[in-house]
């Protein structure tokens, strides 16, 4: 099936590389599933070549004095053999992260490709030779560096195998020849390297910004398919080289030609567009603006009300701390895609229902008002998509008694005097609350992220 035409300017690095492309509907059944795993090499976090910076690979040539080009575990191997070898290769390689790390410009571009799957909820499996710790950083996907790690690979979450090791364990790198062969016997012989036969062996395998030549993970991968036949699942390349096509079918991959941050884009796009069950990047746009109206808001009812004589104005200051702490989580959990899946979104919006309901049954109007804000906020992503509810449709403060939304201070401070006799057992609450907060000086009436039950039967597991 053909998907959204690539729109670009041939002028632009990037957009060039947005290339129309053919996919098959068998492999996007499998990614809107989650059945497949993301096999992930260097071309996937390489810094801008235009922006002048040297790659790790050219700068070490260029320090060997060596013009001809030869592959990079040799490279890495003639390195090592000067005097402090092996110190310096890894001195090196902190020095090149540390330098893009540094520069917004070189992070952004290194990382753009995994801030565009960050948001994809059904990727769950990464496999990588990389060094970086960006999947981590910016994907929150759980490392597996060593054979211990992996009794934790059942543990719910995004995973990233890492087979040639990783900046956040410098022993575990694996960079030169004489590395790459003791990999190879590791991986043929070790618990990493059945993990690794088990993911290639029954997941539906995507490469990016990978090659394909490394000899370690070569063997593995025609061991298993030589192993597994006729039952061996079809594997895909995305990538730009239009010249190995014949290499890459001879291998048993289904070549895809275009950009692989585009070629998620795509697929998100899609999946919006054509599913029930995930939403578009532009929601956490309305999520930052409608945070930061709310935080406005707040503060200014915190400077403007006399919580002593208005002590119902409380549940206001409660209902918008939970409109702070939802919209809050929901930018902190972006990298893990959990609020672009509509299906999540329901069942923690159904689980803090009963929660409000348990509240109110124990008169606990405080933790309502709180409870009220927050599902406000987690549901919004849907509301937004469903509705076109935007950030000015929020009802931004609270009173039991009041049916109507109210959207501004002044429309509040107006029904302030109100609320005492529209609720009489809120009001009493309320009133407890503030003589509390009377006896503290300097204490600002304040709900934390935390609600005072056991909610171990409901399933919280915070």
């Amino acid at each position: 099936m053909k998907l959204v035409p690539a729109s670009h300017s041939p002028d632009c690095v990037i957009c060039k590389q947005h290339l129309d492309f053919e996919l098959p509907k068998e492999l996007l059944t499998e990614i809107l599933s989650g059945q497949f795993a993301l096999f992930a090499g260097a071309g996937i976090s390489q810094e801008l070549p235009e922006a002048g910076s040297p790659t790790f690979y050219s700068s070490i040539l260029d320090s060997l004095g060596l013009e001809k080009a030869i592959p990079f575990p040799d490279l890495m191997e003639k390195f090592c053999g000067q005097t402090n070898g092996r110190l310096k290769l890894l001195s090196r390689i902190k020095d090149h992260f540390d330098k893009i790390n540094s520069f917004s410009e070189l992070r952004r571009y290194a990382t753009r490709f995994h801030h565009e799957i960050a948001t994809f909820f059904p990727l769950q499996t990464i496999v990588t030779t990389n060094w970086d710790t960006f999947f981590e950083d910016v994907c929150a996907a759980t490392p597996f560096v060593t054979p211990m790690d992996l009794a934790f690979w059942n543990a719910p979450g995004r995973k990233v195998l890492k087979i040639h090791g990783s900046l956040s364990n410098y022993g575990s790198i694996i960079a030169t020849s004489s590395d790459y062969k003791k990999r190879k016997r590791e991986l043929d012989k070790s618990v990493f390297g059945s993990t690794l036969k088990h993911i290639l062996a029954t997941q539906t395998v995507i490469f990016a910004g990978y090659s394909c030549r490394d000899s370690d993970f070569l063997s593995i991968y025609q061991m298993i398919r030589k192993e597994l036949g006729l039952l061996h699942k079809q594997a895909y390349i995305l990538t730009l080289d239009f010249d190995s096509d014949e290499r890459y079918r001879e291998l048993g991959l289904v070549p895809i030609y275009t950009d692989a941050t585009y070629f998620f884009s795509i697929i998100k796009e899609h999946a919006a567009h054509d599913t029930n069950h995930y939403l578009p990047d532009k929601i956490y746009d309305e999520v930052e603006k409608s945070l930061f109206i709310t935080r406005k808001v707040h503060h200014k009812l915190l400077e403007t009300v006399d919580f002593n004589k208005h002590t119902d104005a409380l549940f206001s200051v409660f209902y918008q701390d939970g409109l702070i702490h939802g919209f809050d989580r929901i930018l902190n959990k972006r990298c893990t895609g959990t609020y672009s899946h509509t299906c999540d979104i329901i069942a923690q919006v159904d689980l803090y229902k009963k929660i409000l309901k348990q509240m109110r049954k124990k008169r606990r109007y405080d933790d309502v008002a709180y409870i009220e804000g927050y599902l406000n906020a987690i549901r919004f992503p849907v509301l937004f998509e469903d509705v076109d509810f935007t950030y000015e449709d929020v009802p931004l403060f609270f009173g039991f008694g009041i049916d109507e939304d109210i959207m501004s201070l002044s429309e509040y401070l107006a029904a302030l005097p109100n609320l005492a006799s529209s609720h009489k057992a809120a009001h009493r609450r309320s009133m407890q609350i503030a003589k509390h907060f009377s006896t503290l000086k300097d204490i600002v009436p304040h709900h934390p992220p935390i609600i005072s039950m056991d909610l171990e039967p409901l399933g919280i597991h915070e």
